[in-house]
């Protein structure tokens, strides 16, 4: 109830009061990796090296979330109303949201949470050379310019710097990672 009661109170204030939100701009990476870090503590780091032995799951989600989905978004948006068929296109063929693990947290099933970590990194590993791919494809290059590297960077600092720190503190401060496992629902509303 009070992840809702979060959500709905932040909808209405970015509906109503978006100004507020360009205070949290430039800081937006590091809230991001704190709700990742936070979020991902409770992941025992084996269980995701066994995701990727058997990576067939991960391939099929990652392909229909930066395949599937944005082509067909993009589509059905052309055909409906063409002017939104870009940016459409450019929002489903992101890379699987940060705030995932989050919501499996929510929903105590942590035992997905490997799977979903996965999808997360791999989604972001391939989200650079895939999504300027599909842009390239329909759109007249002339008018784009995909920051590749800034890309890549960008991802990089988002998802492996909270993901390593996670493990660091579960190996090298184990009680410590307890208490933010244990306290982590509250700093994830917020961060969200």
């Amino acid at each position: 109830m009070v992840l809702f009661v979060a959500i709905a109170i932040s909808t209405v204030t970015g509906i109503l009061a978006p100004s507020l939100g360009i205070i949290f701009e430039p800081h937006l990476l590091l809230l991001l990796g704190l709700l990742l870090f936070v979020n991902l503590i409770k992941m025992d780091p084996q269980q995701l090296g066994l995701q990727f032995k058997k990576p067939l799951p991960i391939i099929l989600l990652t392909a229909i979330k930066i395949l599937v989905i944005p082509v067909i978004l993009y589509v059905v948006t052309n055909m409906i109303y063409p002017p939104l068929a870009i940016p459409v296109l450019l929002l489903s063929g992101i890379s699987t949201g940060l705030g995932a693990p989050f919501v499996i947290n929510v929903f105590e099933r942590s035992n997905q949470l490997p799977l979903v970590v996965g999808v997360i990194i791999s989604t972001s590993v391939i989200v650079p050379f895939v999504l300027p791919s599909l842009v390239y494809l329909f759109v007249d290059v002339d008018k784009l310019k995909i920051p590749f590297a800034e890309m890549i960077i960008l991802l990089a600092e988002a998802l492996f710097l909270p993901l390593f720190a996670g493990w660091l503190v579960k190996a090298k401060a184990p009680r410590i990672a307890k208490k933010i496992e244990a306290n982590s629902f509250l700093p994830s509303i917020i961060l969200s």
